[in-house]
């Protein structure tokens, strides 16, 4: 018998884009650790060390690109750039100048700006074929920063008496000064372009810039000073205590300047900018609902709808995230759409932000399964056949791109059976 009947079914999906220092899904935070040679992969949700990564001599400075796939090592007496493929840990090496120290990105993660102090110089290493340019006439650079617009470069110079950081303007090349603290070393820039924050060694303080009037107020923190980074909310700033015996960090809330302390490796350096991207993550639990308008026999046997942690740039699968049972004697044609969309673009929502339905996929479990994207203009899209007296399993996969806006996104997706 030929049941020719329609079956609509709503799946909601929800991805969520949690925010630095959240418990479920915060960035990680890459600690150098100069006399071990190694790299402490920090948690910073629950700031414990979940890897450790060997990489040059005497690593100092170190910088996360904008997509979190890529973090860059300044090998201090290797004259190298160690280069951590965050998702396997493994490494390369890019040969620089003399006695590198700083290291940072700029915000389209196209180039990266290494202090070479020995050489007075900043190496600037193209990331698609790793050229090198050169940028000489500094003296003693230490520390460097991009700001988010990419059009200033600050770096730190330990040049005696100088207790200065160089402004340089990435448009012309010219150079101003502000006056901070004794021995500045490392440097940050607030993810709003709004504050610059300054390690000073020997006075054991931060010097907070205020970028619009270059006015500068201090924190103190451990003893020590180096490297510092700002999380990707803006809202706490990390500090390596470099002295002997301290092997700490010092956390910044930059809301009230009060001041935590977390245990890492041996004499922690963690030069520029070592904090991760943000995070998506799905709740722990999924809502399923299904109407019945006729009477087609496929149901859903089990469900998960959580996708767990995926950074951005990348991609995560929920393996049998829907399993369907045909108890009917035709296949079933299984199609699937967004319900919900903003400018008429479907996908997952957050506010007037959209996650297009074509980084969702979904599709028959197994090697020899293909992934249908959905339609981003929230077409049906057919991504199955739900063969009779069998069951059918359907894997879900998302993949967010590199510059997704934060924030919560939510969607549902709706799946239609009928004959085919």
């Amino acid at each position: 018998m030929n049941i020719n009947v329609r079956t609509a079914l709503a799946i909601t999906m929800l991805a969520f884009l949690l925010l630095a220092g959240s418990a479920s899904a915060a960035p990680f935070a890459y600690i150098t650790n100069s006399v071990s040679g190694s790299v402490s992969v920090v948690d910073t949700a629950t700031d414990t060390i979940t890897a450790t990564v060997y990489v040059g001599s005497n690593p100092q400075g170190v910088a996360v690109n904008p997509a979190g796939t890529k973090v860059y090592v300044a090998d201090t007496f290797s004259d190298t750039v160690s280069v951590i493929d965050t998702a396997t840990n493994g490494v390369t090496t890019v040969n620089v100048g003399s006695h590198p120290m700083g290291v940072a990105v700029n915000p389209a993660g196209t180039k990266v700006y290494v202090a070479n102090n020995g050489g007075d110089s900043v190496s600037v290493i193209d990331t698609t074929t790793y050229g090198i340019t050169t940028v000489t006439g500094l003296n003693s650079p230490f520390g460097v920063a991009v700001n988010p617009a990419g059009t200033k470069v600050y770096v730190t110079s330990i040049a005696i008496n100088s207790n200065t950081v160089s402004v340089i303007d990435t448009a012309t090349n010219g150079v101003t000064t502000v006056t901070v603290g004794s021995t500045p070393m490392g440097v940050a820039v607030n993810p709003a372009g709004t504050k610059v924050y300054v390690t000073n060694e020997y006075a054991n303080i931060v010097s907070v810039i205020d970028t619009a009037t270059n006015t500068v107020t201090t924190v103190t923190v451990g003893t020590g000073t180096m490297g510092v980074a700002v999380n990707p909310a803006g809202t706490k700033v990390y500090v390596a205590n470099y002295v002997a015996n301290s092997n700490t960090v010092s956390v910044i809330d930059t809301a009230t300047n009060g001041v935590t302390t977390v245990t890492v490796g041996s004499s922690p350096v963690a030069f520029g900018q070592f904090i991760g991207p943000e995070t998506i993550s799905t709740p722990n639990t999924v809502d399923y609902s299904a109407t019945v308008m006729s009477g087609q026999n496929t149901v859903i046997l089990s469900s998960s709808g959580a996708f767990g942690p995926v950074a951005q740039g990348k991609s995560t699968t929920i393996t049998n995230s829907v399993v369907l049972s045909n108890t009917g004697n035709t296949p079933a044609k299984v199609e699937a759409r967004f319900a919900d969309s903003v400018s008429g673009l479907y996908g997952l929502i957050s506010g007037t932000n959209v996650l297009p339905a074509s980084n969702f996929r979904l599709g028959p479990s197994g090697p020899t399964g293909t992934l249908e994207p959905l339609s981003d203009g929230g077409f049906d899209v057919q991504v199955a056949t739900a063969e009779p007296a069998l069951t059918t399993s359907l894997d879900a996969e998302l993949s967010v791109p590199s510059a997704q806006p934060p924030g919560s996104y939510a969607g549902r997706v709706i799946l239609t059976f009928s004959n085919v």
